[in-house]
């Protein structure tokens, strides 16, 4: 259940949504073109069982006289994900100070309004949750080594590298595309960024891809193709090698000697 309401200046521009009717507080209040995070409810999983879990919301819009008006609700999370962390208490330590794991989002790459306004919105949320739980492991577990995985790049290109070259696919122009990519990456930035003071405290930072992707506008060149192991690039440094065959021909196996 929800209602419409008016600001002082008698525009509707936020949204009250309610368990149920029966209900005389909000569970959320949504104000126009801002994403709400750490929302707390229930899902159903399964054959009709019910779970904890969090997810974001966003007033994408709504009209002055409240005729018309557009949420989006991302995907959700369980609430009591203790499984997937060793020791298991630290889930609870982490949810306790830093708010529950943050969805990601991977919808809309042929619409530039839900890219921007859902998708990467959902990956903001989930940056800042990662940071500010990494930050909370240095700063109060003392943790002298992290590894941070953060799957922007790697979900969001899935979408969008194939059309980076018009074969007559995509909805969207290539600059479109580029520019979806490239906020993609700023995003990133700014993810990286929050670490960077890390280095005046004596930390060394790595950034460094788990695989590579291009567009396919050619045939694989052994760096970036997503088919196997890529060398080429390592190859050239010197870094590694293929083994051959009895015509000098390099095969598709890695020289470990």
């Amino acid at each position: 259940s929800g209602l419409i309401l008016q600001n002082a200046q008698g525009e509707y521009d936020h949204v009250a949504l309610y368990k149920n009717k029966k209900e005389t507080e909000p569970f959320v209040i949504l104000e126009k073109g801002l994403i709400k995070d750490q929302i707390y409810d229930q899902a159903v999983v399964g054959d009709g069982v019910h779970k904890d879990a969090n997810y974001n919301m966003k007033l994408l819009d709504i009209r002055p006289d409240g005729s018309h008006l557009e949420i989006y609700v991302s995907h959700a999370i369980d609430m009591h994900a203790n499984y997937i962390f060793s020791p298991s208490s630290l889930f609870d330590e982490l949810t306790e100070n830093v708010g529950h794991i943050a969805p990601g989002s991977v919808i809309g790459n042929h619409d530039p309004k839900i890219v921007t306004e859902c998708m990467l919105d959902c990956w903001n949320v989930a940056a800042q949750w990662q940071s500010d739980a990494i930050h909370y492991m240095i700063e109060k577990k003392g943790v002298e080594a992290i590894f941070s995985h953060f799957h922007n790049i790697d979900l969001l290109s899935h979408m969008v590298v194939k059309f980076l070259k018009d074969k007559g696919h995509g909805k969207l122009s290539e600059a479109d595309y580029a520019q979806i990519m490239e906020n993609i990456y700023r995003q990133t930035d700014r993810y990286i960024g929050q670490f960077a003071h890390l280095l005046d405290e004596g930390w060394t930072l790595f950034i460094v891809s788990d695989h590579a992707a291009v567009c396919p506008e050619h045939e694989p060149v052994m760096l970036g193709d997503m088919v196997g192991v890529n060398v080429r690039i390592m190859q050239e440094l010197g870094f590694t090698n293929l083994k051959h065959d009895e015509n000098g021909k390099e095969l598709a196996e890695i020289d470990w000697e």
